[in-house]
């Protein structure tokens, strides 16, 4: 019955002595330098000295992007200045430049529609050789129903 389960610890077992390596990884940990801690040194200041330049480019960088133009503030100001100033002035007001520029455009709408309606009438007449042509045959339709009621008449 006094067999161990798998994640149980057993109290009555014998103590078992450090091993080697142990006593080595507890040797390094108490300031003691072992083989290794050259190598480790340089790694860590190889370390320290890509983070610094991380670091540096990283400030580099934010001062680019920070660097703004006072100029570019005062433009926009001055602007956003001019449409209160604006605004305060108009405000309620008719638009007068608006209204008259509407009343100009009924004008020449007005004036085109003229002028397209006596370009369909002169487009309707045709041209010389149109309107002579159209005139003989108004002529001859004339005198041939002259030339009908007069034979008729006859009989």
């Amino acid at each position: 019955m006094n067999q161990e389960q798998p994640n149980e610890v057993n109290i009555h077992a014998e103590p078992v002595a450090p091993s080697v390596e142990f006593v080595t990884h507890a040797e390094s940990r108490q300031g003691r330098k072992t083989a290794e801690h050259p190598d480790w040194m340089r790694d860590m200041e190889e370390r320290k000295a890509r983070s610094a330049e991380f670091e540096a480019n990283c400030q580099k960088v934010k001062a680019k992007e920070t660097k703004v133009e006072l100029s570019v503030f005062d433009e926009v100001l001055n602007a956003v200045d001019a449409a209160a100033e604006d605004f305060d002035q108009s405000n309620g007001k008719p638009n007068q430049p608006l209204i008259d520029a509407k009343i100009e455009a009924d004008r020449f709408r007005r004036e085109l529609a003229e002028a397209e309606a006596r370009v369909a009438e002169l487009e309707e007449k045709g041209d010389s050789v149109q309107r002579l042509k159209n005139a003989l045959t108004v002529a001859e339709a004339q005198l041939l129903v002259c030339d009908a009621q007069r034979r008729a008449k006859r009989f």
